[in-house]
């Protein structure tokens, strides 16, 4: 729609990938606190023939000189990214300097363990920010389709997942008593750092 992509935790690429391909954005940036995944992210952007840029973002490293918050119109995509809870604070720490910055932050989540998600919701508040789900019949649109582009048995497992509410697709916003305050509680550079051969980040 115009709008500069910066996906987060973005790993090998996939769905910052799909949006370059299918999508109108301005920029796509891939962003993972990685370097060797950074490097692999290249080379799938390379592979596929497709205009996006890659980057290192460390989340316990991310300040508000970031020449991605000057972006003028931003949508922010984490994929996945919420697995461990040591990395929540960290975590909901970029997400509240792009929620300064004005953009827009959609959370697409695979829900394996309860009380990490609740983590995530946990810090995300401590922030200042809000979590809204969003409703998407992921489930009926796959259904639809004529070609199913996953192995039947993995739709299986991943439909009784979304039917039961652990595949979730959601809005992060700043909070209604925050949207005029500077961004509350200790710096992000005081989070726990993720160790920088992490795939997973």
């Amino acid at each position: 729609d115009g709008s500069d992509l910066v996906e987060l935790g973005a790993g090998l690429g996939l769905c910052g990938l799909v949006i370059a391909a299918f999508a109108r954005p301005r920029e796509v940036w891939l962003t993972d606190g990685s370097d060797l995944v950074v490097r692999n992210l290249a080379y799938n952007v390379d592979i596929n023939g497709l205009d996006a840029r890659t980057a290192p973002l460390e989340w316990t490293d991310f300040g508000a000189d970031s020449p991605l918050l000057a972006k003028r119109d931003i949508a922010v995509l984490a994929a996945d990214c919420v697995y461990d809870a040591d990395l929540a604070s960290a975590f909901a720490s970029v997400l509240r300097r792009f929620a300064d910055a004005g953009a827009r932050i959609y959370l697409a989540n695979a829900v394996r363990n309860h009380r990490t998600w609740r983590a995530c919701l946990d810090a995300l508040a401590r922030r200042g920010l809000d979590h809204r789900r969003l409703t998407l019949d992921a489930v009926a649109a796959v259904d639809a389709s004529p070609r199913l582009l996953l192995a039947a048995r993995a739709w299986a497992r991943h439909r009784r997942a979304a039917l039961n509410g652990d595949l979730t697709l959601s809005e992060v916003v700043l909070a209604e008593d925050v949207r005029t305050s500077p961004c509350p509680g200790r710096d992000a550079s005081a989070a726990p750092r993720a160790p920088a051969d992490d795939p997973g980040r």
